[in-house]
């Protein structure tokens, strides 16, 4: 059963791989290029140098102990995470030389706004001052468990010869109660699973593309995904 506490168990995440494929100049090269073509119309300027925050993101959360997940940058060769809330300043950090975290400190008080910061570290300066911020939201304890229950209710009625649909329907579920970074983690969770599945990373192109961020869309993950099925022969989504 999909419980939101094994999303912080992955193995290496196919979407931190993508993102790292990113801005290592593969795919991102484009985008932060000072010899674009000119006329390419309004876009939003990326720090390249600053760790862009990609799960949890202005959301609501369903995990107590969630994973936190965040763009590579280049010059980075550690970054600081940590959470603070209202009242009660910093209580949680962390050091890490990956692009996740997963929070390990006392589960998270329910309705309870954090926020999170994840700042770079570099040998080769002593500033530590590229920073992200984002807010998100831990859900209620009765709103928690009626999630969790139609999810595992969705896994009792579905059809083990359609994947593709099951993980539809999950997807839709947490998107409309706002869990978004619970959304991204399963259909994170399947790829590693099961790096073929066209049905996860057109579900993840889906989500990010009703995301509508202007940072996201400038970071180029819709390019990484296409460029994964490219790669993995594994067709267009419809």
């Amino acid at each position: 059963m999909l419980h939101a506490s094994s999303f912080s168990v992955f193995p290496s995440s196919v979407l931190l791989t993508l993102t790292s494929v990113l801005l290592s100049g593969v795919i991102i090269r484009p985008i932060f290029a000072e010899t674009d073509p000119p006329n390419n119309g309004p876009r939003p300027t990326i720090d390249a140098n600053a760790p862009y925050i990609i799960s949890p993101r202005n959301s609501d959360v369903l995990d107590r102990t969630p994973r936190f997940q965040w763009a590579r940058v280049q010059t980075a060769d550690s970054y600081i995470v940590s959470l603070e809330s209202r009242g009660r300043g910093v209580f949680w950090q962390t050091e890490v030389e990956g692009i996740e975290a997963i929070y390990d400190g006392a589960p998270l008080d329910a309705e309870t706004e954090y926020t999170l910061t994840v700042t770079t570290r570099s040998k080769d300066s002593e500033r530590s001052d590229n920073v992200q911020t984002t807010t998100f939201y831990t859900i209620s304890d009765t709103h928690r468990e009626m999630v969790e229950a139609e999810l595992r209710r969705l896994e009792t009625i579905a059809d083990p010869n359609d994947r593709g649909t099951l993980l539809d329907s999950q997807v839709e579920l947490l998107t409309d109660q706002n869990l978004i970074g619970d959304a991204i983690d399963l259909l994170d969770l399947e790829l590693v699973n099961n790096p073929d599945s066209l049905d996860a990373i057109c579900l993840l192109d889906d989500l990010f593309e009703q995301a509508n961020d202007m940072a996201l869309n400038a970071l180029g993950f819709q390019d990484s995904f296409d460029q994964y099925r490219n790669d993995r022969n594994l067709g267009t989504c419809e």
